[in-house]
């Protein structure tokens, strides 16, 4: 008899702890607490624990079948050292990330979405196979600089991201892999600004005094697919937005004050264009890459026009011929290029080129 009465005991010890278990899951669920979810999945929450923590008056009401649930998740489980050091583990510093996820709408604004725990999973895996160790390495332990999320569904959207000053050629062989590989983006702000820009960035750009940057998910194959209830009604982007507008109109603003001058190149035969720039050789081991926004080509000659200096800046590159390589030196504003190259160009003297 005591043998049965044990198994009676055991069924329902095994049969509270699936319902209360049940119980939290759906409460993990509705409030997309993916972390908790994952705890429950993975098994460390374990029946002995839960009936010992369980059973308080403030969650079990004596008389009563009632059990706040919301209660004891929020000051039993989420508070227990099991719990913080699971939530504090690698595999989960990615949630606050996720939970400032940002796209496009239909009209071509930004907006804050609410992503669900099978989208976030989705990011995540995307994410594994996108980057080596080493740099996800170096996400993880700078949480600062990756703050933000954004999804792309297009190349053109993924493309549109990038600020106008952002380093060519980077840009273009990142756009390229967006389009073709189906990876995940990496976006980092450090490429478009200069160091003394930081105090007047907005908290888009700078984080804790350092450049931020912007991880994209590739949803070019619509694998996600954000529903109207999951766009937040209130955004502080536009907070951010009127910021980095407030700063272009400075920028334009002292860029105008100035002068522009006009500097003239004799092209060689030996420069190489494509449809976004020129590259320009300087010498055996060095080229500059000019974005088209910045000079015309009349006959032999490349003129620069420093009125266009603010839409785009040149980059330098170290290449080696006989290897075929060419590597990313440095960028190159147009005031770099007239101080490091004045021995490469002749300024214009033709008055009807100059604005006052």
């Amino acid at each position: 008899m005591l043998n049965n009465e044990n198994i009676v005991e055991k069924y329902k010890d095994i049969i509270f702890y699936y319902y209360i278990l049940d119980k939290i899951r759906s409460y993990a669920v509705k409030t997309e607490n993916r972390v908790l979810l994952k705890f429950l999945q993975l098994g460390k929450l374990n029946s002995n624990v839960m009936e010992q923590s369980l059973n308080n008056g403030e969650f079990l009401k004596d008389g009563e079948l009632t059990i706040n649930i919301a209660k004891y998740v929020n000051e039993s489980i989420l508070k227990s050292e099991e719990y913080i050091y699971f939530k504090n583990d690698k595999a989960f510093q990615f949630e606050e990330l996720l939970n400032h996820a940002k796209m496009f709408d239909k009209s071509g604004k930004i907006i804050d979405i609410v992503l669900t725990i099978e989208q976030k999973d989705m990011i995540l895996k995307q994410y594994n196979e996108s980057f080596s160790n080493n740099v996800k390495d170096y996400i993880e332990n700078n949480p600062d600089e990756f703050e933000e999320l954004f999804i792309a569904n297009s190349e053109f959207e993924y493309e549109k991201l990038f600020p106008e000053r952002y380093v060519e050629q980077l840009k273009e062989n990142s756009v390229k892999r967006f389009s073709t590989e189906n990876i995940m983006g990496a976006i980092r702000y450090r490429l478009a600004y200069e160091e003394n820009l930081k105090p007047v960035l907005s908290e888009k750009f700078v984080n804790n005094e350092q450049y931020k940057s912007l991880l994209v998910f590739n949803n070019i194959k619509g694998d996600i697919k954000i529903e109207d209830k999951q766009i937040k009604k209130e955004s502080v982007l536009n907070v951010e937005k009127t910021k980095e507008q407030k700063l272009e109109k400075m920028q334009s603003t002292e860029k105008n004050k100035e002068t522009p001058m006009s500097i003239v190149m004799k092209l060689t035969g030996n420069e190489k264009e494509t449809y976004k720039g020129i590259y320009f050789p300087i010498n055996d081991e060095m080229e500059i890459y000019i974005p088209k926004q910045l000079y015309t080509i009349k006959s032999d000659e490349l003129e620069l026009n420093s009125s266009q200096s603010n839409s785009a800046n040149m980059s330098e590159y170290f290449v080696n011929k006989e290897q075929c390589i060419k590597k990313y030196k440095d960028r190159l504003t147009f005031k770099d290029f007239c101080h490091k190259y004045s021995n490469f160009y002749e300024v214009k003297v033709d008055q009807k080129e100059v604005y006052v």
